[in-house]
């Protein structure tokens, strides 16, 4: 990670009939994500309750159809003041028949932007 993005949060992966190099891949384009499209709120996220612990899940499978089915979680203290969610939130992004898994890697990242930004 970069030196601008707060070092309290953890990834965990589930992954489901991907290889080894795919899994990799996702991890290093995860990684990318974070730093460039989740630093900003890791930063709110923590200049308002510095002891928070962030935590990513990402559950990946490649499905019979030869496609990607995803769910991206992230769940955190809950912010009241600048964001409507209770003690412990979490916000939830899920898809199915993906073709091009960093695409389906990307727009997760993105919706979860949007949805803080428009909180």
């Amino acid at each position: 990670m970069d030196n601008h993005t707060p070092a309290n949060f953890e990834c965990k992966f589930h992954f489901d009939n991907l290889e080894e190099a795919t899994q990799d891949s996702v991890r290093e384009r995860v990684a990318y994500a974070i730093d460039h499209k989740m630093s900003g709120i890791l930063l709110k996220i923590h200049a308002h309750r510095s002891d928070a612990r962030v935590l990513f899940r990402i559950d990946l499978q490649k499905n019979k159809k030869d496609l990607f089915n995803g769910t991206f979680s992230m769940y955190y203290p809950g912010i009241e003041k600048d964001f409507d969610f209770a003690d412990e939130a979490w916000v939830r992004y899920e898809r199915e028949d993906y073709v091009n898994l960093n695409d389906l890697v990307s727009h997760a990242f993105s919706n979860f932007k949007e949805r803080f930004a428009n909180s």
